[in-house]
């Protein structure tokens, strides 16, 4: 996850942020826009740069938590599952995802095969990971060597997708 100031000196955060979606290896980083500005024309130029979201300055924790949970997590799949769960439930989901999606990376990693990508991007977007199982989509249409050097960036956004529905099973965003 990275938070990006729009107004950086020398190199915005516009253009930092379409430098990063250009690069293989980072393209799939989840970006959200920080800055002052909360006018509409500046969220608009952030999404047309590929940021994941905007968060107005000064933020509070949890408006940055929701902000990164909004960008990470499929609402509309994380709520109606984590109340049909309760919260041991939803603790042993979160666990035996963690576990699945450590070993397919692990498979991706020691074979090139895509076919475990395959299989962690239908589990993410089934717990709500929206963001990690596009990734993952996306990867797994690559060549074994880009697939491979795109591998370490998955491993991160899994951990902050896997913080973020730790925090919803806490009864945070």
């Amino acid at each position: 996850v990275i938070l990006m100031d729009l107004d950086m000196p020398g190199l915005d955060g516009f253009a930092a942020a379409r430098a990063i979606r250009a690069d293989p290896q980072a393209g799939g980083a989840c970006i959200l826009a920080l800055s002052a500005h909360a006018e509409d024309g500046y969220r608009a130029r952030a999404a047309e740069a590929g940021l994941d979201g905007f968060v107005v300055k000064p933020a509070t924790a949890s408006q940055l938590a929701a902000a990164i949970a909004g960008a990470l997590l499929d609402a509309a799949v994380t709520g109606p599952l984590r109340e049909a769960l309760g919260d041991a439930d939803w603790e042993a989901l979160v666990a035996s995802f963690a576990a699945s999606a450590h070993d397919a990376l692990d498979e991706a990693a020691e074979t090139g095969h895509a076919r475990a990508l395959h299989a962690l991007k239908g589990v993410a977007w089934n717990v709500g990971a929206r963001r990690l199982g596009d990734r993952a989509a996306a990867l797994e249409r690559l060549p074994a060597g880009a697939m491979r050097a795109g591998l370490p960036a998955l491993r991160r956004l899994l951990e902050a997708s896997l913080a973020a529905l730790r925090a919803r099973g806490q009864g945070r965003p």
